[in-house]
């Protein structure tokens, strides 16, 4: 006992002896134990916890593959013709994150602007198709999610709020479901409410229903249904029981081959791509975490991991792929495996 209390004293004299030694031993043991946690929070969240849907295993996404890209966004006329076609999945629905601009709410008779809303404010949204949340497994808090009814033709656009914007506008309150939101000064109704714990993207405050299907949240000159020489969407798949992903692979190739048949000036080589969702994520993860301007040494920079860990708030967010986003092209350390999913730093393809 006295020679481990005399030991400790004599530790303690060493490091009150040399001070700036002793700083400089506490900060290296900080930083290395501040970048380990770090590690294992994105390693345990993406890579190690199922994901937060209904039957994750048979969800997948489907990429258009080119010969600059295997992980490319999806012409809108496309994934109507694979909806229409594919057998191997028992829905496939599109998304698209962009930005709106919220410039007023009112009450469905068309009253004054609710109290929580003050002046206009830029908020992140999702565009998608109707079977979207039916897909994933994912219910309403209150109210409703989308659903294919809002895919008519003739059907207004809803709004289905995060449990944070809720809060924000109308102070968590029941009353916020049908009230009008004004988004880009397009009209959209609040037909529900998503769960605190949902996030199928960071930092996403709405979403919004699309056009017949396809994700739009700003006027489009013309039918968007029918256009293919834009690569603008994600695109999410749930196989149906009993199919794998070869055999959904195999079938998206045979249809693809079609496609190029019969539209060959916006066709000629394009392929599909099916990737299960959680692979999906953890190339996005790899990618993320090895951008930046020393990608060969990613993993000695504790500000990478900042921004890896920033897009790992909750088991329910999966990230939205950037590509989807206007961005520059990917890097090269990515090009072999996770071409659309690399976070903000290093986004993939460009649309087109």
């Amino acid at each position: 006992m006295f020679t481990l209390l005399d030991d400790l004293r004599y530790g303690v004299r060493m490091l009150l002896s040399a001070p700036r030694v002793t700083v400089a031993a506490v900060l290296s043991l900080a930083l290395g134990i501040g970048a380990n946690t770090a590690m294992f929070t994105v390693i345990n969240a993406v890579m190690l916890e199922p994901l937060p849907y209904a039957e994750p295993d048979r969800l997948v996404m489907v990429w258009e593959t080119a010969s600059d890209s295997n992980r490319r966004p999806v012409a809108p006329a496309n994934f109507i013709d694979w909806r229409r076609d594919a057998r191997s999945f028992a829905g496939l629905a599109a998304w698209d994150e962009v930005s709106v601009n919220l410039t007023g709410t009112s009450r469905p008779e068309g009253g004054n602007s609710v109290a929580g809303f003050s002046r206009p404010e830029r908020l992140r949204a999702i565009s998608a198709s109707g079977n979207l949340f039916d897909l994933l497994g994912v219910h309403a808090a209150i109210g409703r999610t989308l659903t294919m009814a809002d895919e008519a033709a003739d059907a207004p656009r809803v709004a289905v709020l995060t449990h944070g914007l809720w809060q924000r506008l109308f102070a968590a309150s029941p009353s916020a479901l049908g009230q009008t939101l004004v988004l880009d000064g397009q009209a959209a109704v609040v037909v529900g409410v998503l769960p605190p714990d949902f996030a199928l993207a960071t930092e996403i405050d709405v979403y919004l229903s699309g056009d017949r299907g396809v994700p739009r949240a700003h006027p489009f000159p013309g039918d968007i249904t029918q256009v293919r020489d834009s690569h603008i969407i994600a695109v999410t798949g749930r196989l149906r029981d009993g199919v794998s992903v070869d055999q959904a692979q195999a079938e998206m190739s045979t249809i693809m081959r079609r496609l190029e048949q019969a539209y060959p000036g916006t066709n000629t080589a394009l392929g599909a791509r099916v990737v299960p969702l959680h692979d999906d994520l953890v190339a996005d993860t790899r990618c993320c975490c090895c951008s930046g301007p020393s990608r060969s040494s990613c993993s000695s920079h504790v500000s990478t991991w900042q921004t890896c860990c920033s897009a790992v708030r909750s088991r329910g967010s999966v990230r939205l792929p950037c590509a989807c986003r206007s961005a520059p092209p990917e890097p090269a350390s990515c090009s072999s495996s996770s071409p659309k999913l690399p976070c903000s730093p290093s986004p993939a393809a460009p649309r087109d």
